[in-house]
């Protein structure tokens, strides 16, 4: 029932940006290979995207980099460094003539088009660029992050912010960039082992977002789920979470235990359906048995399970609170 509704609503959906019978089948065919990874046949999804990406034209650039965003999050997903880096350096390589494509469809009606297709170049390399440092964080390699770093700083430092095309102010990749510029620079000292400046960094980039009620507030876009995309961008709350969860570790590694918890207690506080997700609840038991005797932790632990119920967050299996 499910499929037989949700399909043509798909399709009518792309159809209605102007994308096309073949292209509307072809973003179904994306989502269908980033689903198959959560299936008895996760192996499949890597097989079924390479073949998508086999069908598509040479010159449907922003339908190429839909798949090879796909694949980047498939391969992170599996610790696949090499590969999740391969995929995003032919991003780069499309993000030109894709941003084309993509004003075209998004902004037909745009007075300055080649202010929006500059803004949106260098905002886009910046998020790739980004993406690739943090990957080579997981491998240690903080030379090549650092030069990675200033090379996003000054990409997205180009960008003129006197003359932002109106269609583009709210714009989530836009609107996060000072606060990713933070993470950025967090990420770099937590991994060099100076957490108090890496705490400072996170929680300027909290602050940017709980400063803008416009960023947090729950919004809605079709093409945020179906495509076709340039680049893709996390959520805004998942954004601030991790802000939440890293400024926690910084506690953790400075022998501040109680205000670890309290800062993740309070994120979840705030909107346990946004910030109680599988990485903070696993922060926060952990957290919870460092800081406690077995018999308070347990308690602690079933009390945030309880959360969860209440809150109809399933998708958070036990090992996530440390029950065995």
């Amino acid at each position: 029932m499910f499929a037989c509704i949700a399909i043509p609503y798909v399709v009518s959906l792309l159809l209605n940006n102007n994308l096309g019978v073949s292209f509307a089948l072809v973003g179904i065919d994306i989502l269908a290979g980033q689903i198959q990874q959560f299936t008895d046949e996760s192996d499949r999804s890597s097989d079924v995207l390479f073949e998508i990406r086999e069908r598509i034209p040479s010159e449907d650039a922003i339908w190429l980099t839909s798949v090879e965003n796909a694949l980047a999050n498939l391969f992170l997903r599996q610790s696949r460094w090499r590969l999740a880096l391969g995929s995003l350096d032919r991003i780069l390589d499309l993000i030109p003539t894709a941003t084309k494509q993509y004003i075209t469809s998004k902004y037909p009606h745009a007075h300055d088009k080649t202010e929006l297709e500059k803004c949106l170049v260098a905002t886009f390399r910046g998020e790739i660029l980004s993406r690739q440092a943090r990957i080579l964080l997981n491998v240690g390699a903080l030379e090549e992050v650092a030069t990675l770093f200033e090379a996003v700083r000054e990409t997205w430092h180009s960008i003129d912010t006197t003359r932002i095309p109106p269609e583009l102010v709210n714009h989530p990749l836009i609107q996060l960039i000072p606060v990713q510029e933070a993470m950025n620079e967090g990420l770099l000292d937590f991994a060099k082992s100076d957490f108090d400046k890496a705490n400072v960094a996170f929680s300027r980039a909290a602050d940017i977002m709980r400063a803008s009620s416009d960023l947090l507030a729950l919004k809605y876009d079709p093409d945020d789920w179906m495509g076709p995309i340039v680049v893709g961008c996390e959520t805004p709350s998942i954004v601030y979470s991790e802000c939440i969860n890293n400024m926690a570790l910084c506690g953790l590694y400075s022998c501040r235990l109680n205000d670890a918890v309290e800062l993740l207690e309070g994120a979840i506080r705030e909107d346990p359906g946004a910030f109680l997700t599988e990485r903070t609840a696993f922060n926060l038991c952990t957290l919870y048995e460092l800081g406690a005797d077995s018999a308070i932790s347990a308690r602690r632990k079933r009390v945030l399970q309880l959360i969860s119920k209440r809150f109809f967050l399933h998708d958070i299996g036990p090992e996530s609170f440390r029950v065995n």
